[in-house]
């Protein structure tokens, strides 16, 4: 029991977590058929993966990296959590899906047209034709946009 603020509270004893592996095998052993992940796919058909199939896919993938000779070296996944990465997982699992080839199209839309001309069409499309933003610059409170 800890005192604090002239409460008391009790402590409990918190399971030695050294790195993710340990963190998902935790999770699948205590609630193995909770899902882990649930997603729409065609149809909004959802499908879910459940903590333990997400540590068996885990494994297999560990396996897989030490028969390749991976094996002694650090590798880490670097990014933030975005949706970026669900798109990439999603175009992946349905390989030559609408999904994939329109995922496929907007990124290369992205990588390609120039950063000024996207904010060139922001600017036509929020600022002179929805009329949401102003131009440019910061206006006076009270003030209209000049266009």
């Amino acid at each position: 029991m800890i005192r604090m603020k002239n409460q008391e509270y009790a402590l409990y004893e918190l399971p030695m977590i050294r790195n993710l592996r340990d963190l998902v095998l935790l999770e699948a052993e205590s609630r193995p058929e909770q899902p882990a992940f649930t997603c729409f796919g065609a149809g909004r058909q959802m499908w879910k993966k459940t903590r333990r199939e997400v540590f068996d896919e885990m494994n297999a993938l560990g396996t897989w990296m030490a028969m390749e000779g991976f094996c002694g070296i650090h590798i880490a996944i670097l990014g933030e959590n975005s949706y970026e990465w669900l798109l990439g997982f999603l175009a992946a699992v349905k390989q030559n899906s609408l999904f994939d080839y329109a995922s496929s199209f907007v990124g290369m839309i992205g990588v390609s047209v120039p950063e000024f001309f996207l904010g060139m069409v922001a600017i036509l499309i929020f600022a002179i034709q929805l009329k949401w933003l102003p131009p440019g610059g910061r206006m006076a409170p009270g003030k209209e946009a000049f266009l």
